[in-house]
């Protein structure tokens, strides 16, 4: 308890002991010398872990392990009432050294040596004097234990053997019985041992996990930290940036509106003056002169009728369009959302635990080769020769996974070894397996939901419909996250940061798998999930 106890810079029992992030416990006054020291360099670690922390850490005290070292301390303390005296010789006055259950009185060194001397006395049972004998004695007889029912696995009396229900059974002497638990207490030793061994092993495990957990989860707060003080950002830059969008094109379209008034007025005045002109011309009753004011104002007319009626052309749009910036940080905006999205996910898998795939060979078509591990999937021209299976694809180049999924949330990721024509995604374990038509291929029918690269073209499918993703470029490992109980499969090129490609929504209803098709040439491998 004490080696628990104990602070590991002074090495003494704690003394108001405070807790860092990583679960590691100090003395207050340890800690506060060694962080005082640290700010100097401006690097702040752990003493026992070296977990090393980006600001300086605020430790916490650890009530409960206060409260322990104080039981602890307490219980050190001599206790206030007098102490237990050693029992005394029934012969003399000095201390006894050993009680003897058969004689039932306690012997000095002195006294003792008849029964370590004299043959006759050496079979007595000899223990550390207890000053009494209760709970050596039979309680039915009042009688010394001095033997051992090996059939009922107690110790008895002599009357107990002689007269009571132990007369028919093994009994055996103090010495022979200890021989035999000895004998079986060693048989289970090495068993303890080992399993104290498998348990050490497991403890080890577990306070590295957690350590890795506390660390991960550290990591997981000071993204989403950062997440949202991007998030605020990019909302008050958006704000900005829609408000000067509005009132531009408010302005925009009151000038434009202004323009064409004025515009409009213009030609109408102008309109008015030719009709004016006309009418004077049609009202000369002289033919000279009306043919003169006819020649005077022919040209006007001509171009007066053949202009638009008052037609307005649209207003080009401005080098520095606010529409176009406004979508700019929405983007960004969504992009920070999108994280905050996988920091969720992230939470979700950690506390559920992560799952290894591996490819089922019952479901691989005879176009495919597996690795001995079933980690990897190599697409062929030849068909290989398989046994037929019922869960088989004959004839499409795609295979499942092993594992099956009914709730909860999952994620893998896809490497394209060799680059060739390849498909990933998610299939319901109804799917059909045989034929050449579009119903058992992956993606062309309402079972199944993936990603495709086809001559490094990238498109998503579902249910013979084609969608374009988000990001086109035909991408060398990509992850698949899949909420079965929200009902979201997400899809993600895997680059310095994951760039989602595509998320399609549903609800899942059926028991569902990871499902691959790879062209000849191609082949896939599957990883864990990296950087959640």
């Amino acid at each position: 308890m004490e080696d628990e106890l104990t602070c590991p810079i002074c090495l003494e029992v704690f003394s108001e002991p405070r807790m860092l992030y990583c679960g590691h416990n100090f003395c207050s006054s340890c800690l506060e010398n060694v962080l005082r020291k640290q700010e100097e360099k401006g690097q702040y670690t752990c003493p026992e872990c070296s977990w090393e922390f980006q600001d300086k850490p605020t430790p916490k005290r650890n009530f409960k392990l206060a409260n322990i070292v104080e039981m602890f301390e307490a219980s050190q303390r001599p206790s206030s009432s007098e102490p237990k005296k050693t029992p005394g010789c029934d012969f003399c006055s000095g201390a006894a050294e050993k009680t003897c259950l058969t004689c039932e009185m306690s012997f000095c060194s002195q006294h003792l040596k008849p029964h370590l001397d004299k043959p006759a006395l050496r079979l007595h049972c000899l223990l550390h004097p207890s000053g009494e004998l209760t709970g050596l004695k039979c309680a039915e007889h009042d009688d010394v234990f001095k033997l051992y029912c090996s059939d009922c696995r107690k110790c008895v009396c002599t009357f107990c053997v002689v007269e009571g229900e132990h007369k028919t059974h093994c009994i055996k002497s103090f010495k022979n019985a200890q021989h035999d638990v000895k004998k079986a207490l060693g048989e289970n030793l090495p068993l303890i041992v080992g399993k104290l061994e498998i348990y050490k092993n497991r403890l080890q495990q577990q306070r590295e996990k957690e350590c890795q957990l506390k660390k991960h989860f550290e990591g997981i707060k000071q993204r989403k930290s950062g997440c949202f003080e991007k998030l605020q950002l990019h909302m008050q830059e958006y704000k900005t940036q829609m408000e000067e969008c509005i009132a531009s094109a408010e302005d925009q379209a009151c000038r434009d509106i202004e323009t064409n008034i004025q515009r409009l007025t213009q030609e109408h005045s102008d309109l008015q003056e030719i009709r004016t002109c006309l009418e004077n011309v049609v009202a000369v009753s002289d033919p000279f002169q009306c043919i003169q004011g006819f020649l005077s104002v022919e040209e006007r007319v001509d171009k007066a009728v053949q202009e638009p009626h008052g037609e307005l052309g649209a207003t080009p749009l401005e080098k520095n369009n606010p529409l176009r910036d406004c979508e700019l940080k929405f983007e960004k905006f969504r992009s920070e959302s999108e994280k905050l999205h996988q920091i969720l996910q992230s939470v979700k898998l950690r506390i559920q635990g992560f799952q290894e795939l591996t490819f089922d060979p019952n479901t691989a078509s005879p176009k495919l080769m597996l690795s001995e591990d079933r980690r990897t999937v190599r697409g062929t021209k030849e068909s290989q020769p398989q046994p037929d299976h019922p869960e088989r694809f004959d004839y499409h180049p795609q295979v499942l996974c092993t594992q099956r999924f009914t709730s909860g949330c999952h994620c893998w990721e896809v490497e394209v070894v060799e680059s060739g024509n390849w498909a990933v995604g998610l299939a319901n374990k109804t799917m059909p397996r045989k034929g050449w038509d579009n119903a058992a291929l992956l993606g062309y029918n309402a079972d199944s939901w993936c990603v495709y690269s086809v001559f490094s073209s990238v498109a998503v499918w579902h249910n013979n419909q084609r969608e374009v993703p988000l990001h086109t470029a035909a991408p060398r490992r990509v992850r698949l996250l899949l909420d079965y109980d929200s009902g979201e499969l997400s899809f993600y090129h895997m680059a310095t940061s994951p760039i989602l490609l595509y998320r399609f929504t549903t609800k899942f209803t059926q028991v569902v798998c990871p499902a691959f098709w790879a062209g000849p040439g191609t082949t896939l491998t599957l990883h864990e999930a990296s950087d959640l």
